[in-house]
């Protein structure tokens, strides 16, 4: 379980490096205008919308001496490096070339992370159907996902700072990142081993050594709305960290001119989010997994409100006074990060659940198509996230590297931190309110399916 669970680092060491960092560098190191940073990141995910699920399918069909989904895991981060590093690099060009570069760069870079993340997810249900089993894994991955969030806050800006500019810092920071990744994720290839192969029962339940039509695979989406929840509200968690996260260290920079604290403060909210994540066993037996997500959704959205109540509006001094670490502001955008931790670890525990729904459902697993799906809508997510900082940022009147700035860039800066994270919170709500799969009926499904399992076996 946790040579598994840590391959979560690499899934978002460079989701974590592209969050904090990427839309600054566009910006205010490639020069790119906001404006085309959004079309850029809108159409990186139009195609991952497509690109997404073919490669859920071709995961599914893949037959190799690795397995079914550990060949992509060995391979694709070899890809990674390479794509990663020219990403954050800045060739002496137009900015004409420079869109090119920016486009052929950074959508090769996401289709690799397909490659590589759609097969990981998949290989967790075929690892175990223990529901306490499935949470402690989930947890493992949500503790992994701030570390990379932490090591990106803490040591990106400090390797950066090592180089006479940062367009240089930037480059040799990715390679590091994506050389850890790859490290990491072929940690997880090696571990793997004993549970992607047709000998485990649990892979023998799947659907490649079947000729099953792409629409009768489609059915576990059409069919399962566990799975249409689960995958929209992933993608407004996701939405939510992309504005918070690209928007940060504008906030701190140009609205607190704090530039230098944007780091502490990300690394202490990764950690309070580790806390939540690790937290989240000790509570999922006695309220159930739904139950205890929406608690700790509608917690973070009261910290958030409160947030804006005593910052909207304040002028420089006073937001400095307010957000100071260890201030009353600081303090709270920090204690609402547990919580945090405890919805995403929950939302990542019931993903697997819907695979065996969709098996009960509709006789078909297709856990890659089901994870790709996943992807897909975790990606959607971005895609708006990065849509609303990028446009939001030209609507707002931003130009990089100002001396000062107006009260609308500020106020718009501020709207977008906070007032995006408040709306997806509600929005996430809602979604929980018709998920059909609390614990006790999906306990009951996986007895189901051990029952039809048997009959099919009494008859062969």
């Amino acid at each position: 379980m946790v040579g598994y669970g840590i391959g979560m680092y690499t899934s978002v060491s460079t989701l974590a490096f592209v969050s904090l960092y990427l839309p600054y560098f566009y910006t205010d190191v490639f020069l790119l205008p906001p404006a085309v940073m959004a079309i850029l990141f809108l159409s990186c995910r139009v195609w991952d919308g497509i690109n997404d699920p073919i490669m859920g399918l071709i995961a599914d069909s893949t037959e190799s001496r690795w397995g079914k989904f550990r060949p992509y895991l060995l391979f694709a981060p070899f890809i990674m490096i390479v794509f990663g590093t020219l990403t954050f690099t800045v060739p002496d060009m137009s900015t004409t070339a420079k869109i090119i570069w920016a486009f052929a760069t950074y959508i090769p870079l996401q289709m690799v992370k397909t490659a590589i993340s759609v097969p990981y997810f998949a290989i967790m249900p075929i690892i175990t159907t223990d529901t306490r089993e499935r949470t402690i894994i989930s947890s493992i991955q949500q503790l992994v996902t701030p570390l990379a969030f932490m090591a990106a806050s803490i040591f990106v800006l400090k390797i950066v700072g090592l180089f006479p500019s940062e367009s240089q810092g930037f480059f040799y920071s990715a390679l590091i990142f994506c050389v850890i990744a790859a490290i990491v994720m072929w940690v997880t290839f090696f571990s793997t081993r004993s549970y992607d192969y047709p000998g485990n029962p649990l892979f023998e339940k799947g659907d490649n050594h079947q000729k099953v039509l792409i629409k009768d695979k489609l059915k576990v989406l059409t069919r399962n709305r566990p799975l249409i929840i689960v995958i929209s509200a992933f993608a407004m968690m996701n939405l939510s960290m992309a504005v918070t996260y690209g928007v940060g260290i504008y906030f701190f920079k140009y609205n607190l001119d704090m530039y230098d604290k944007f780091p502490m403060f990300i690394g202490l909210s990764v950690f309070a989010t580790m806390v939540g994540a690790a937290s989240t066993p000790f509570f999922v037996k006695r309220l159930g997994k739904r139950n205890l997500l929406q608690i700790a959704n509608l917690i973070s959205f009261v910290f958030g409100i409160i947030i804006i109540y005593l910052s909207l509006g304040k002028d420089l001094n006073t937001l400095r006074e307010l957000w100071y670490p260890g201030r009353i502001c600081f303090v709270l955008a920090i204690l609402t990060q547990p919580f945090v931790g405890i919805v995403a670890t929950m939302l990542g525990a019931l993903l697997p659940d819907c695979v065996d729904f969709a098996e009960w459902k509709t006789g078909l697993r297709a856990e890659g198509l089901i994870n790709s799906l996943y992807m897909a809508g975790n990606k959607a997510g971005y895609a708006v996230g990065g849509v609303i900082l990028g446009l939001g940022l030209a609507f707002f009147e931003y130009q990089p590297n100002q001396p000062s700035y107006s009260d609308t860039t500020l106020t718009g800066i501020f709207l977008m931190l906070f007032g995006t994270s408040a709306i997806c919170r509600v929005v996430i709500g809602l979604l929980m309110l018709f998920h059909n799969l609390p614990d006790s009926r999906f306990q009951e499904i996986l007895e189901e399916l051990k029952i039809r399992k048997r009959s099919e076996s009494a008859v062969v």
